[in-house]
């Protein structure tokens, strides 16, 4: 279950989920509440307080998730976890290299902390695709040539490595 708490204003959505997570969390509560701070300003600041009693996602939870994650990975500017199992804390950080904004767990005895830290302004870094462009654009011509053949040329011999397994 998702519950929106009452820390939530403006582009900050706090949350706590408890239970397993269903499709009509993501329907009713989650996705319609993003979406609308998305629409109205742009980015959100998200912390979710992930309760002992936390057992996952239904299946597809985790598809409305996933789904959701990758349309809007450029408009998180903070995303936090405050508790929940080990993995939970893993995920996050697995995941946080696709993030613009600040990500950051915290122990349940830090939930102030989260709370506040929800709250301020975000610092936001360069993203990969950001990051890519800017060393590509600030290499020279030639280094530039070397890395649009290499990439065309990788693409052909996948191609040609598909057609001869029979794979195309």
């Amino acid at each position: 279950m998702i519950e929106v708490l009452p820390q939530s204003r403006e582009d900050v959505l706090v949350l706590r989920a408890s239970d397993r997570l269903t499709h009509r969390d993501y329907t009713d509560v989650l996705a319609p509440r993003l979406e609308r701070i998305f629409r109205e300003h742009g980015k959100a600041r998200v912390l979710v307080d992930i309760g002992e009693d936390f057992h996952g996602w239904e299946p597809a939870a985790l598809w409305d998730d996933t789904r959701l994650g990758v349309a809007h990975w450029r408009d998180f500017t903070k995303m936090g976890v405050i508790g929940g199992p080990g993995w939970a804390e893993r995920l996050l950080k697995a995941f946080s290299w696709t993030v613009r904004g600040e990500v950051r767990s915290f122990s349940p005895g830090q939930r102030d902390e989260a709370i506040d830290w929800v709250h301020t302004p975000a610092t936001l870094r360069p993203g990969v695709y950001e990051t890519a462009m800017t060393k590509y654009r600030s290499a020279p011509s030639w280094q530039r040539g070397l890395l649009v053949g290499g990439g065309v040329l990788g693409l052909l011999l996948v191609a040609l490595g598909l057609r001869r397994s029979g794979k195309d």
